[in-house]
């Protein structure tokens, strides 16, 4: 699970996330745009390299789920779509926030 938000402060449901991860040996990826400075992790958007270095080589054996804001849902869609995964395996969830 690679999961974008900006800063560490933001990321909702934190705790129970590393719990679940640790339950069912799931890679959770945290990516901050805006880190703490003294954070170690990946830091930035979502792109084609750092889908790259986390997914798996066989990812099109896979189903993808998208769901956030339309910029990072934007972006993490062109992603996989430039590592030529397939689209009818790729589920994205878009809403507005009103």
């Amino acid at each position: 699970m690679i999961y974008a938000n900006p800063d560490w402060e933001g990321v909702t449901f934190r705790e129970e996330l590393d719990e679940i991860a640790r339950k069912i040996n799931l890679k959770l990826v945290h990516v901050l745009e805006n880190p703490p400075e003294n954070r170690k992790g990946e830091t930035g958007m979502i792109n084609p390299d750092l889908l790259r270095k986390y997914l798996p080589e066989n990812t099109g054996d896979f189903a993808s789920y998208i769901c956030g804001p339309k910029p990072m849902q934007d972006a993490a869609e062109l992603a996989i779509r430039d590592l030529g995964i397939d689209w009818r395996r790729v589920y994205s969830e878009r809403f507005e926030i009103i």
